[in-house]
């Protein structure tokens, strides 16, 4: 039976694990990250991997260095190890130990937005079809030799959780197929192609809406840092924050300045440059979520976000 050793963090990554391990595989042993204190109480809590494959009963390893990382590969003897959203860079001491190396699951079509957000960069930049790549790992950021791609086209209200849900769902069948060929023997290998796109960590201020940008670029931005690192805005003449939980289109083209906020039909309606956007839900900072109506009842008319 094939030997795999496994690593990854988030959500994203146990759809992969357990399809792998329903597949028939043996999953000789688990990496990920350490738990991490989480929200404002900094509860210690385990990634979403660990959890998962604990109940599992698999075995769960957290390398802290790269030293330990290597001698833990060693020890794993496997077929081949695979990195999906793992979260730290493979050293280049461990890429060859396994039998077949380190495969990744990156959520592009490689070598369009390598690095750590793909899904997010797509959103931003507006891509109609994204998809999932698994390459062979080498030394650089997302350059190694691709063993599969498959397209998926991004749908109108995908955000960047329910569309990185959506690849996890999709790269984990594409790796399960290429395990069942490898058992058959090697695999072809094909070079990128193509000039490459980067997409760095997004922050908190990459969340910042600005009004002033058409209807496509707000919504583009709006759907990328959703949920994290979350999109909000200011109201005008303060310094509180407001964190936009929901936005959506509208047929109306509005005649509303960018910023301007106003209630249509029991719809609150913020201007862009070239039309409106309906405020479906908000988060004032300090207050739980709430509708975007119930807010604006709080603050009344004539506010309008910066």
């Amino acid at each position: 039976m094939m030997r795999i050793l496994f690593a990854g963090s988030p959500h994203t990554a146990v759809e992969p694990l357990r399809s792998i391990r329903e597949a028939g595989f043996e999953i000789v042993r688990v990496f990920s990250q350490p738990a991490r204190p989480v929200g404002r109480k900094k509860v210690l809590t385990p990634t979403a991997v660990t959890v998962a494959a604990q109940e599992w009963g698999l075995e769960v390893s957290h390398p802290t260095s790269s030293d330990e990382l290597v001698a833990l590969t060693e020890e794993a003897r496997a077929d081949v190890a695979i990195a999906v959203a793992y979260g730290r860079m493979i050293p280049p001491a461990a890429l060859t130990l396994p039998t077949n190396g380190w495969w990744n699951l990156h959520f592009s079509l490689l070598p369009r937005w390598r690095g750590a957000t793909p899904v997010q960069h797509a959103l931003l930049h507006g891509d109609a079809v994204t998809g999932v790549s698994v390459f062979q790992m080498d030394e650089g950021l997302d350059t190694g030799a691709l063993l599969a791609t498959k397209e998926h086209r991004v749908r109108a209200l995908d955000t960047a959780e329910s569309l990185l849900s959506d690849l996890s769902i999709e790269g984990a069948e594409v790796l399960v197929s290429l395990l069942q060929r490898l058992d058959g023997g090697p695999l072809p290998h094909v070079p990128q192609v193509g000039e490459p796109t980067y997409a760095p960590k997004l922050t908190r201020e990459d969340g910042r809406l600005n009004w002033g940008k058409s209807v496509r670029e707000v919504i583009n931005r709006f759907r990328a840092v959703t949920p994290e690192p979350g999109a909000h805005t200011t109201l005008a003449g303060t310094d509180r924050s407001i964190g936009i939980i929901q936005l959506r289109t509208i047929t109306e083209e509005g005649e509303l300045a960018p910023g301007e906020l106003a209630m249509m039909n029991r719809r609150v309606l913020v201007g862009c440059f070239d039309g409106s956007l309906e405020v479906v839900r908000v988060k004032p900072a300090g207050k739980s979520e709430m509708s975007a109506l119930d807010w604006w009842r709080g603050v009344g008319a004539g506010a309008r976000f910066e």
